[in-house]
């Protein structure tokens, strides 16, 4: 489908979970090919995305939706703070920068904390 589109040579592309039902490979080249679309081509790539980590990834602007509306404009950066993404999503979270790539990181908090990674004695 995605071919199909860009047979088309147009200016403009809109999609609606592109990475829907593909494996961590597939979703990470989808991405980096809406990446390069936008950056080579010039292309004015619009995409819906509800995992906010790829978002951060590859968009310049993100809206963030609660309710229907509009909530927050803008950069990611300055849209996904945790009040922001706790509001629309209706779930705690924490919102940090992930010190390998200076990313945005968005871990919701949820009721059931991560099980500790350490090792433990003894085992």
């Amino acid at each position: 489908w995605l071919a199909a589109c860009l047979a088309q040579d147009t200016g403009v592309l809109l999609l609606d979970e592109p990475t829907n039902h593909l494996d961590l490979r597939f979703q990470t080249e989808i991405l980096d090919l809406l990446r390069d679309l936008a950056e080579d081509r010039q292309t004015t790539v619009g995409v819906v995305l509800h995992d906010l980590d790829h978002a951060v990834r590859v968009a310049d602007e993100v809206l963030l939706l609660h309710e229907g509306r509009v909530h927050a404009a803008g950069p990611p950066v300055e849209v996904f703070t945790a009040e922001n993404i706790s509001l629309a999503y209706g779930v705690p979270v924490d919102v940090g920068v992930d010190p390998r790539t200076g990313h945005l990181r968005i871990d919701p908090v949820g009721r059931h904390p991560y099980p500790s990674l350490e090792l433990k004695e003894n085992s």
